[in-house]
């Protein structure tokens, strides 16, 4: 398994210093299936900005060879909601999308997207099953450990970056 400060020659101390766009990339030059990785890296990056990760840096992104000869993009791992963790930090993203880290909105994704060869159609119909799981994805936050106070500022969370994707 190498991950992406190795497979884009950058120091592990640059792991917050690049873009989503080059973690693209690189997954399109080194996955053996690019198409289908491509697609889930950029779910797994709107997945994460939609639901307040933004600690989502070069370290936690790796491809593996699963068998001999295969290399794919790894599983999505360190999933969780760093904005209410750490409420100073105001950047929305790890790493720059579309240049940016902070104030984000559909055109970025758009952007984004493009940069690596998906579609805005699948942006779209991606975005909508999002706004379907919504409701499990509150009652999911709501029956876990997290506390109250925090849950409800785990929904906030995702309900403005809902309503950003949607201005």
């Amino acid at each position: 398994m190498e991950d992406m400060c190795q497979l884009t020659g950058r120091p592990t101390e640059y792991e917050y210093r690049s873009s989503y766009e080059r973690i693209g990339r690189a997954i399109l030059r080194y996955s053996s299936v690019p198409k289908m990785d491509i697609i889930n890296f950029f779910e797994v990056v709107l997945f994460s900005w939609l639901t307040g990760n933004n600690d989502m840096h070069l370290k936690n992104f790796s491809l593996y060879e699963p068998k001999e000869g295969v290399i794919r993009l790894s599983p999505a791992y360190d999933l969780l909601n760093a904005t209410i963790a750490n409420p100073k930090d105001d950047e929305e993203l790890a790493l720059t999308l579309n240049g940016k880290k902070k104030k984000i909105n559909r055109q970025d994704f758009y952007k984004f997207a493009e940069s690596i060869g998906i579609g805005s159609t699948f942006v779209d119909k991606l975005i909508k099953k999002y706004e379907r799981l919504l409701p499990k994805l509150f009652a999911v936050v709501k029956e876990s450990f997290v506390d109250t106070f925090l849950a409800e500022e785990y929904i906030e969370v995702i309900l403005k970056r809902i309503s950003k994707l949607n201005q």
